[in-house]
């Protein structure tokens, strides 16, 4: 999944209500693509799963996942912002993220 916003036009995954945890999560399953990349993303009020609470959920199944996050938001999570599951994964942060008002934390490494 490849979402690219620009400086003055973002683009937004969020709830229909200002709920944290209103929706799950964002998952980068098992993809090692190029492709999976956010840039100027505003992810928020997500993290409403029973097991795995984040905004964007990345987990490997020890084949190895990729993903890359610049001058992007993670905010008001009912978990965390940014949630990495397991050994191989490839998470690039290429600077200017910001994170806020996620109840568990902002990146948790697993």
């Amino acid at each position: 999944m490849k979402a690219i916003g620009t400086e003055d036009d973002w683009i937004s995954f969020t709830a229909g209500e200002p709920v944290k945890g209103y929706w799950n999560y964002i998952i980068f399953d098992r993809s090692n693509s190029l492709d999976n990349e956010f840039e100027y993303v505003d992810i928020s009020y997500g993290g409403g799963h029973h097991q795995h609470k984040a905004n964007i959920y990345v987990r490997d199944g020890n084949s190895g996942a990729s993903f890359k996050m610049s001058n992007s938001r993670l905010a008001h999570s009912q978990g965390y912002g940014l949630l990495l599951l397991k050994n191989y994964i490839n998470f690039v942060d290429g600077g200017g993220n910001a994170y806020a008002g996620n109840e568990l934390g902002d990146i948790q490494d697993e």
